[in-house]
């Protein structure tokens, strides 16, 4: 059975800084603080018998300059093996804190000198004598890749006394299945429980999605709104930085749809810049998840400012549409958005040739679009309405941007993440007046064409192994 409440927690989460990056540097982190005995709380390990009980300061935000030295000073090598779409986003993408800096070799030599425990946040307490530090172990970091269809990371610590730990993850960012010290298992992880809601969710079709955020529990709706909430601050933060290009430009578009697509483009292009932000994810991207949430907001604002200048709000409260009052519709909007984003991502794989903002949040905030406008404006009465808009929409936005390649994570996933929100609105808008363009992969039925996308997704693997290549050219 699917536990909604469930998979919006494991398949929401804060991060700071691109997620690769940041899921790189928790790997090198664990692996390196379980010589210690420390493990992140998230594993639910009581103890870590069979590690080497060392003495070890816990780096956080105050870390002194002897805990840095000291930690600089036990490597003798770190050894990352990941899979080529962790590589590959992880190349361009600047990490918060650094000065403009990159790179998975930066990334795992920053692990070592931060506190597993705050997972993909982890990059929210670096410091200027960290990053030196990391920067001077360089040398003995080795990085290395795999062609895999999902997000693979195991991370080898070696001290100079010759102790090793690994960390392997799988699957997710977060995903951790196995923790050892010198050949000794310190932790494992039931791979198949960490993959159930997934596995759930690969077996459903539209109208399970639908039917799932028409009983949003309130649990659900929290998150639902907790989600909302920091990425609304984080297009804030990054407004007010002032350091994505080209904004002005496509705020000439204009009413809602342009302003929705200038906020994706601001927050996207200032996070890739390395802007110190927290956004929650959706399907382990922070881009994904700005793209399938700020346009929602904008809609929604746009909708309740249009309400209240003719005066209809007093009268919605005193009698509530059949649908739903506007809030309500708006976290299901948001829900269906995000659960059929990660079913394209189960479908295609989290990281692969076609880009996540597009063909993944995308698709997902079509759909969300067309079910708010349908509930709301439209002021559907029933589901099978709403159901009908949604479906087009879906087909619509396949047929408009299917193809579109990931390149990997940079500041050039603003101009994608926009696109994506624009051709997201056109898609809703034509649905919601019955107009449906049939692209080479859509079908009658949309979840066909859900999985189709993502068949086209991973028949590209050859051109994902292409633009790695060119991306190490250019480096």
């Amino acid at each position: 059975m699917f536990d909604t409440a469930r998979f919006f927690e494991r398949h929401m989460e804060k991060s700071v800084g691109c997620t690769e990056p940041a899921a790189i540097a928790l790997s090198s982190s664990v692996a390196f603080n379980a010589i210690f005995g420390k493990l992140p709380k998230s594993l639910n390990v009581d103890g870590i018998g069979g590690a080497a009980q060392r003495s070890m300061p816990v780096m956080d935000e105050t870390a002194r300059s002897t805990d840095v030295a000291e930690r600089a000073a036990l490597i003798e090598e770190i050894s990352v093996l990941m899979d080529s779409g962790t590589f590959k986003n992880a190349m361009n993408a600047v990490i918060p804190h650094t000065d403009g800096k990159s790179g998975a070799d930066l990334a795992a030599a920053l692990g070592v000198f931060c506190d597993p425990e705050f997972e993909l946040m982890l990059f929210n307490y670096l410091n200027d004598e960290i990053v030196r530090a990391a920067m001077s172990i360089l040398s003995r970091i080795h990085i290395s890749y795999e062609d895999k269809d999902h997000i693979f990371i195991r991370t080898r610590v070696r001290l100079s006394d010759g102790t090793v730990s690994e960390c392997v993850t799988k699957h997710l960012h977060t995903g951790i299945v196995s923790v050892s010290v010198n050949g000794n298992p310190i932790f494992a992880s039931d791979i198949a429980m960490m993959d159930e809601d997934l596995r759930i969710l690969e077996g459903m079709c539209v109208d399970d999605f639908i039917h799932v955020v028409e009983k949003l529990p309130e649990n659900a709706k929290v998150k639902l709104k907790e989600a909302l909430k920091t990425n609304i601050s984080a297009y804030e933060i990054a407004r007010d930085a002032g350091c994505a290009r080209g904004v002005g430009v496509i705020g000439v578009i204009g009413g809602w749809v342009g302003e929705a697509a200038k906020m994706v483009h601001t927050a996207v292009e200032c996070r890739m810049s390395g802007e110190t932000m927290e956004v929650m994810t959706c399907a382990g991207s922070g881009n994904m998840g700005l793209t399938a949430s700020l346009p929602l907001i904008a809609l929604h604002r746009h909708v309740s400012a249009m309400e209240e200048a003719r005066g209809e709000k007093e009268r919605a409260k005193k009698k509530e549409r059949a649908y739903g009052d506007d809030e309500d519709v708006l976290l299901r909007a948001f829900a269906l958005a995000h659960l059929i984003a990660n079913f394209v991502c189960v479908k295609s794989g989290y990281i692969s040739a076609t880009c996540g903002c597009a063909i993944k949040a995308g698709i997902g905030v079509a759909a969300g679009i067309a079910y708010y406008l349908a509930g709301v404006v439209d002021h559907a009465e029933d589901a099978s309405g709403v159901a009908d808009v949604v479906k087009t929409a879906i087909n619509n936005m396949a047929s408009d941007v299917t193809g579109i390649i990931c390149e990997g994570a940079s500041r050039k996933c603003a101009l994608k993440a926009s696109t994506a929100v624009i051709s997201a609105a056109k898609s809703a808008l034509l649905a919601l007046k019955g107009v449906e363009f049939g692209g080479i992969g859509c079908a009658a039925d949309a979840t066909v064409t859900l999985n189709r996308v993502g068949e086209i997704a991973r028949s590209m693997a050859d051109t994902d192994k292409e633009i790695v290549r060119m991306l190490q050219m250019n480096r």
